[in-house]
This record gives C-alpha cells, sequence and structure tokens, in this order.
C-alpha cells in the first residue's frame, strides 16, 4: 500500500532527544536516536551535541553503515577532526546527509563516538582507553511515495493442529504455557511501525490483553515483535528473542487469541484469529498408566495368591499312629 507524501527536501519524523551517558568517560550525546526521511537528490544535515561530564578527554568520531558499496557509505560525512573536550564543556558536530548515490529504501548508519580520558601527571598527559557510544540513524530515502507492503504470522508453540474448513484448530496440554510468536514481514521499499494488541479469552481467565511494542522492522526483513508484558521468567530455556507473548497457568477449555496490528495512524491493519482448547492430556495419561499399573499388580497378585491356594489344598493329609 502506498502512502503519498508532501515533496519535501527533508523531514526529520523521529528524533530521540534522550541523552546517552557511558560509564567511565561520561560523554553524553544527544540526539541518541534519528530517524530522517529524504526526498531522492537532496541534501541535509544532523546537528549533534556532545557533553563531558567527566575529565578531559579526547574525541574522535567516524560514521559507519551497514551497506557494501562505497559510494553509498559515503552518503554519510563529517570533516570534524579529533577535538580535545574539558571537563563540562560541550560541542556541536555537524554530519552531512547527501541521498544523490542511494536508491529509493532504508539504510541504517551509526555515528561512532569514541573519548579517551585524558589525566595529567608528572610525565605529561596520559590517555585511558577509548569508549565507544554508538548513535543509530535510519535513513529513508524516498520519490514522495512511501511503500509499504507488510504481512504478520502469529503461532502458537507446544500445539497440534487439525484443519477445519477454512482454518485450523489447535490443541494443547493444560499444563504447557501458552507460549506466542508473531513474525512481520516487510516486503516494501519502506521501513515499518508495527504496533498493536493481542487479546486472548477464556472461561478461567476471563479477558488477557498484550500490548505490542512499536519495532522498527527495515524493508525486506522479518522479525519477531515482543508484548510489553512479556514475563522472561517463562520463556523457553530463557530465551525471549523468538517469543511474543506468555501466558502461565494451568488452561482449560475454549481460548480465542485474536492478534491486530497496524502500522501508522492510516495504515493497513493485519488481524489473525485462533481457536485453541486446552485440556489435562498428561494428567489422563498418568492417570490411565497408574490404573493399568495397579490392575496389572492387582491382576498378578491375585494369580499368584490363588495357584498357592490350589497348590496347598492339593497336598495329601499326613498323620502318625503312635
Amino acid at each position: 500500500m502506498k502512502k503519498i507524501i508532501p515533496l519535501i527536501a527533508m523531514a526529520i519524523l523521529l528524533t530521540f532527544t534522550r541523552a546517552v551517558r557511558a560509564s567511565g568517560a561520561h560523554i553524553e550525546i544527544s540526539p541518541a536516536t534519528t530517524h530522517i526521511l529524504l526526498q531522492t537528490g537532496k541534501t541535509t544535515s544532523l546537528i549533534y551535541t556532545i557533553a563531558n561530564r567527566a575529565d578531559p578527554a579526547i574525541i574522535s568520531i567516524t560514521a559507519t553503515s551497514n551497506q557494501t558499496d562505497v559510494i553509498a557509505k559515503n552518503a554519510v560525512t563529517s570533516d570534524t577532526q579529533p577535538f580535545f573536550l574539558g571537563n563540562g564543556e560541550e560541542k556541536k558536530v555537524k554530519f552531512i546527509i547527501n541521498s544523490e548515490t542511494l536508491e529509493q529504501k532504508d539504510y541504517l548508519w551509526e555515528i561512532i563516538f569514541s573519548a579517551q580520558a585524558a589525566t595529567s601527571k608528572d610525565q605529561g598527559i596520559t590517555l585511558t582507553h577509548a569508549l565507544d557510544i554508538a548513535s543509530p540513524i535510519l535513513i529513508t530515502v524516498t520519490d514522495g511515495a512511501i511503500n509499504n507492503e507488510w504481512e504478520s504470522e502469529t503461532s502458537i508453540k507446544q500445539v497440534v493442529s487439525f484443519p477445519f474448513g477454512e482454518r485450523k484448530i489447535l490443541f494443547t496440554d493444560s499444563l504447557n504455557k501458552l507460549i506466542g510468536r508473531i513474525i512481520v514481514k516487510n516486503e516494501g521499499k519502506n521501513f515499518i511501525l508495527p504496533q498493536g494488541i493481542v487479546e486472548i479469552v477464556g472461561k478461567n481467565i476471563g479477558k488477557r490483553t498484550f500490548q505490542i511494542n512499536p519495532s522498527y522492522i527495515l524493508s525486506y526483513s522479518q522479525k519477531t515483535i515482543q508484548a510489553e508484558q512479556l514475563e522472561t521468567q517463562y520463556c523457553p530455556r530463557d530465551d525471549c528473542a523468538e517469543v511474543t507473548f506468555v501466558l502461565p497457568g494451568f488452561l482449560l477449555g475454549k481460548y480465542s487469541i485474536k492478534t491486530t496490528l497496524r502500522h501508522g495512524t492510516f495504515g493497513s491493519e493485519k488481524v489473525d484469529n485462533i481457536i485453541l482448547y486446552a485440556f489435562p492430556f498428561k494428567i489422563i495419561a498418568g492417570f490411565l498408566i497408574v490404573s493399568a499399573s495397579i490392575i496389572v499388580v492387582t491382576g498378578t497378585h491375585l494369580k499368584t495368591s490363588k495357584k498357592m491356594q490350589v497348590a496347598s489344598s492339593g497336598e495329601p493329609h499326613k498323620s502318625g499312629i503312635a
């Protein structure tokens, strides 16, 4: 789906101004994270503020990218050389972003700020080891049309599924945790920022709601998104990277699971509906195994007792006359 935006040279859609603090050197960088929407063939600038809250330091700055093309790597530049920054001092550094060499898609850069604390001693100035702080930049290059093509898929772990018409019905054991995963696939040329809600309804739990955190997904990539209320202690093997939500507790009966995701205020909406039934299969199986074992043991004992009775009744009676 395409959304038309005004043909402006540059628009900063989202800039976080929270400073980044690094332990040891106490260097603060602002902005910490930036997203820039840039029209094809245009140039814009981005200004960083660097503040030193500790000992004097030597600051050096480099721009790195995930791009393999040499020309694309040089699209974000700065002529700033390493400089000295005293305690309590601030300095502004300017970066130039040029889209003339870039295709229409998303790009991810990181501006790396390296600080070496300088301490004065009798023999002169001593520089400590460098401390690196990264500030990510997401750049969307477009000709005015935002291309968003994306899909979502909700799955539940530890289930057995059976086809029922055009949909599937899932079955799980009552002792299993309800572990859900939502994968979002971005098949468009621009990033997406999906967010939404998961609603689970069941007789013994009422209605449980999980809010889905907004998460950047770059073009032509996929990602497992996570809920705000994800309780990490319930993740399988303490690994939550591939988990969206977890519902612990004893499950019994029918559950409806509805996932609703949306990208942007007026973006397309994706809805997944799942029906799941939970029964205590393990408990029933355990009960049947124990019952069968008791029957076998009891039957064996009765047979053994009967044989002993038959054997004792068949022996000849011996008596002696004095």
